[in-house]
């Protein structure tokens, strides 16, 4: 009895065995063969990524483009578009290649008409919780309509870690991104890192300041938080550590957070302002500051709260606003 010895290149490589009337020099040559692709598969070994591939061959999917940019601590393996009825989410598969944590990413999602024009771009800040050298699979639910023949594309414009975050800028991104749509992508950018900023008692006060009048002074946001009066406002004491605030034009009233229910059971209802958070955190310093209303107790009615997240970055000794995320009640 003879057998051949079958060697294949299929994700790696493969050996297999079956009878035939081969003769003895023909089975001398399959192991010669063999002696000199084994150290091939040692130097070359196939990248196996089973998160990858689930998504890849989901039933519905579309790939989608994405760019990973150099220094970037955590990178895109895949991309898929899975449609399911009305909904549509963007599938990615995501690896550390840090030796710690990375709890949240910013990613960037780029929009082409069929004809290859950039429609839109929108960061989405999503918490992904991926380990140390892991590679892990992000589902994000696409909230705008995605027309027939568009096309999507997606990078990693911030990557969060605990003492401070890896950027990109914006507009290289897009431009990059554009780039290569069109088949003409000469350079990546690159991410650089910045280490979360230490913030000084006066430069909290400064910047809950600063925050409070860009929403009294701003029109959109006091109809997107449904103010009527921005005149005359109360502010919890809540993470605001002194009654040091002020807004030209505005009488600002400060309330100790555990008076505020019995204030509301005095007047039926009030609407009151309060600091939900003032950190240093992805190299830049947030603000969250939200819009509350409190009612009596025994009255029936339902709690609704709108905020506002504010993004600062250090410049030459000045804090400067870089972003705003609004959450309507």
């Amino acid at each position: 009895m003879r057998f051949e010895i079958l060697v294949t290149w299929k994700k790696g490589l493969m050996l297999s065995l079956r009878r035939t009337k081969a003769r003895p020099v023909q089975l001398a040559r399959a192991l010669i063969v063999i002696a000199a692709c084994v150290p091939l598969a040692f130097a070359f070994p196939y990248d196996h990524d089973p998160v990858a591939e689930n998504t890849r061959y989901h039933e519905g999917a579309e790939e989608v483009s994405f760019l990973n940019t150099v220094s970037a601590p955590v990178q895109i393996n895949n991309a898929n578009l899975i449609k399911s009825g009305s909904t549509r989410k963007l599938v990615l598969s995501v690896s550390n290649l840090t030796n710690e944590p990375v709890p949240r990413v910013v990613f960037s999602l780029f929009c082409f008409s069929s004809s290859g024009r950039l429609k839109r771009s929108e960061d989405i800040s999503e918490p992904i919780d991926l380990e140390v050298n892991s590679n892990k699979l992000v589902s994000i639910l696409l909230l705008n309509e995605i027309e027939e023949g568009e096309r999507l594309a997606v990078a990693i414009r911030r990557v969060i870690v605990s003492h401070g975050a890896w950027e990109v800028n914006a507009e290289n991104l897009r431009d990059a991104v554009k780039a290569k749509a069109e088949g003409r992508l000469n350079s990546i950018p690159a991410a650089h890192y910045e280490k979360n900023p230490v913030i000084t008692e006066a430069e909290k006060s400064e910047l809950l300041a600063s925050s409070m009048r860009r929403i009294l002074g701003d029109k959109s946001l006091l109809k997107y938080l449904s103010i009527k009066d921005h005149t005359t406002v109360l502010l919890s004491l809540k993470n605001v550590g002194e009654k040091s605030v002020k807004v030209p034009g505005v009488n600002i009233t400060f309330i100790e957070p555990e008076d505020i229910q019995g204030k509301a059971n005095q007047e039926g209802e009030i609407f009151y302002f309060e600091v939900d958070g003032l950190k240093s955190e992805g190299g830049r310093a947030v603000v969250v500051i939200s819009y509350n209303v409190r009612a009596k107790l025994d009255r029936t009615f339902t709690p609704c709260c709108g905020s506002v997240v504010f993004y600062y970055q250090k410049t030459n000794e000045k804090w400067e606003e870089t972003d705003t995320k609004i959450y309507p009640l």
